[in-house]
C-alpha cells in the first residue's frame, strides 16, 4: 500500500511544477523584451550639439522700415537688401527617435539699406536692419530609410532687432532703434546618419514679425546645412 501511495505522489508533484513552468518561460520573455526596449531607448535618447550656415531672405511686414522712418516723424523711401549669410549655434536632446528639444543661438543676418527722403527735408540716409537671438523648439523626426529621416519644427525666437540710420547730409535727425521680443518659428528638415555620432542636415525656417514700428517688422526665411554630432 505504501509503495502504491509514492507511486502516486511522484506524478502528482511532476505535474504541479510543469504547471509552473509556462509562468517562469513568460517571466523571463517579459523581462528580455523590457531590456531590450530600454536599449532602444537608450540608443535613440541622448544629447547632441551642432552649427548650421546658410542664407536668408528678409520680407518686410507692415510698413516695415518706412514705418520706422516715420514714427521718427521722416517720410521716406526705402530699398533693402533682401539676403544676408545666417549661423546658428545648436544644442538638443533627443527623447527617443520621434522627438527632440533644441535651443540656438542664432544670427539672422545685417541686411543693409538706403533710403530717399522728402520730408522734413529733402534727404537721403543709409543704415542696417539686424536680429539675432535665442531660439527654443520642440522637434518631431520621421525616420525614413538608408539613415535619412524628415523633421519638422515648432518654437520661438527671443529676438534682438536693431534699426541703424543716418541721414548721409546730416540734415535729419534720425535715432537707432532696438526691440526685444518673443516670436513663433516653424521649419521643415532633412537629416542624413552619416555614422552613430555624425548627422548631416538641411533646413528651412520661417521667423515671422521680427521687430515692431519702431524698428520695422520683417518676416525672415532660413535655408541651412549643417552637422550635429550626438554624444
Amino acid at each position: 500500500m505504501t509503495s502504491a501511495t509514492q507511486d502516486i505522489n511522484v506524478p502528482t508533484g511532476l505535474s504541479s511544477a510543469s504547471r509552473r513552468q509556462p509562468w517562469k518561460v513568460i517571466s523571463f520573455a517579459a523581462s528580455v523584451a523590457i531590456f531590450s526596449m530600454q536599449v532602444a531607448h537608450a540608443q535613440d535618447s541622448g544629447w547632441y550639439a551642432g552649427a548650421k550656415a546658410g542664407v536668408t531672405n528678409a520680407k518686410q511686414t507692415d510698413g516695415g522700415l518706412n514705418g520706422a522712418f516715420a514714427n521718427q516723424g521722416v517720410t521716406a523711401d526705402t530699398s533693402l537688401d533682401k539676403r544676408d549669410n545666417i549661423y546658428s549655434l545648436d544644442l538638443g536632446y533627443q527623447f527617443h527617435k520621434n522627438f527632440a528639444v533644441e535651443g540656438s543661438y542664432v544670427d539672422l543676418g545685417k541686411y543693409n539699406f538706403n533710403s530717399n527722403i522728402s520730408a522734413p527735408a529733402t534727404d537721403t540716409a543709409s543704415g542696417d536692419y539686424r536680429v539675432k537671438g535665442w531660439t527654443a523648439s520642440a522637434v518631431g523626426i520621421l525616420p525614413l530609410q538608408n539613415g535619412f529621416s524628415a523633421y519638422g519644427k515648432l518654437g520661438a525666437i527671443f529676438a534682438d532687432t536693431k534699426f541703424n540710420a543716418a541721414s548721409d547730409t546730416g540734415a535729419t535727425a534720425i535715432g537707432n532703434t532696438s526691440k526685444s521680443s518673443t516670436r513663433p518659428l516653424y521649419g521643415l528638415g532633412l537629416s542624413y546618419d552619416f555614422s552613430k555620432q555624425i548627422v548631416g542636415k538641411a533646413e528651412w525656417t520661417r521667423y515671422d514679425g521680427l521687430g515692431n514700428s519702431d524698428t520695422g517688422k520683417s518676416d525672415i526665411d532660413t535655408y541651412t546645412v549643417g552637422v550635429a554630432y550626438k554624444f
